[in-house]
């Protein structure tokens, strides 16, 4: 990566590199190339970064773990800000909740409050990304999602104003969560404890429903591609019109979980569009439900879904 030496943006609190390859920010390990990606330390860094998007007028976005993002195509004219390791961190506070930097592994912090008996987190077992990713998604399983648990966001408002909302302020849905272009940089987790043996039946319920997905170590995924439709599931749309197995290119419907879309080895973006658009087209064409992208796709050909 070529490091951007600008006066205004060679400042500890931001670093921009052009001409990126994307391939390790993104689960599915699509080689898409950004033109460029801001990796920011601090607020003041990401402010920073979306002030540079701005005066080279290109559009800017948020890349949390990238376990939730396709890259639709393979050069994106756009600045990608991912926020280090100074968002990731869990503190405890004096009411006994949990106050998490929006960088956070998610697993990290499921781990985290399963050791400690915290309840309600552990639906959330085995999901990747970051926290911040997850509540723009309302990530959640078995029934529930992140965005139930939460006490207050912190948010940073483009133009620099910092905010802070209740959970019960958030306007969030099936897998949706409305903020707008605020940026998440940290949340509080809601306090209290569970017996350990009603924390490990959900781990074991849960831990069940994730060994049928593909594992991302050997089967790179976005994650489950589409939302499931009101009172019906992508996953068995998508498997009764016997897409199972079907390729364009490097990507594979999963023959483990239809709503699973893989990398074979040689992906490229195009590829996982026109699977995505196959996919969309049949079981439109035989059951009458267009379905909904899950994950976020990036890309001028491809109208941007999701988080």
């Amino acid at each position: 990566m070529k490091n951007m030496n600008n006066g205004k943006l060679n400042r500890p609190d931001v670093e921009i590199f052009e001409n990126v390859e994307l391939r390790a920010y993104n689960s599915m390990r699509l080689p898409a190339r950004a033109s460029f990606l801001a990796l920011p330390h601090s607020p003041e860094g990401i402010l920073k970064a979306i002030e540079f998007a701005r005066s080279i007028d290109r559009p800017w976005f948020m890349l949390g773990g990238g376990s939730n993002v396709i890259f639709g195509e393979q050069c994106i004219d756009a600045v990608f800000i991912k926020p280090g390791k100074e968002f990731d961190y869990i503190r405890g506070t004096s009411d006994n909740s949990l106050r998490v930097g929006a960088g956070t592994p998610l697993p990290k912090l499921v781990d985290y409050c399963i050791s400690r008996n915290i309840r309600g987190l552990a639906s959330l077992w085995g999901i990747p990304g970051t926290l911040g990713g997850a509540i723009a998604g309302n990530a959640g399983a078995d029934g529930s999602s992140i965005c139930e648990f939460l006490t207050q966001v912190t948010l940073l408002d483009p133009d620099g104003f910092v905010h802070h909302i209740s959970g019960t302020q958030l306007n969030w849905s099936y897998r949706s969560c409305e903020l707008g272009d605020s940026i998440i940089l940290e949340a509080h987790i809601k306090p209290g404890f569970s017996h350990p043996g009603e924390i490990q039946q959900v781990l074991k319920r849960v831990k069940t429903i994730r060994a049928k997905h593909p594992n991302l170590a050997t089967e790179p995924s976005a994650g489950c591609i589409f939302k499931n439709p009101a009172g019906n599931s992508a996953g068995r749309l998508i498997d009764m019109a016997e897409l199972k197995g079907t390729q364009v290119g490097g990507v594979m419907v999963s023959n483990k979980h239809a709503n699973f879309i893989i990398n074979t080895g040689n992906a490229t973006p195009s590829d996982a569009v026109e699977l995505i658009h196959l996919i969309q087209s049949r079981v439109n064409c035989l059951f009458g439900i267009l379905l909904e992208p899950e994950v976020r796709i990036f890309g001028a050909d491809f109208i941007k879904q999701g988080v």
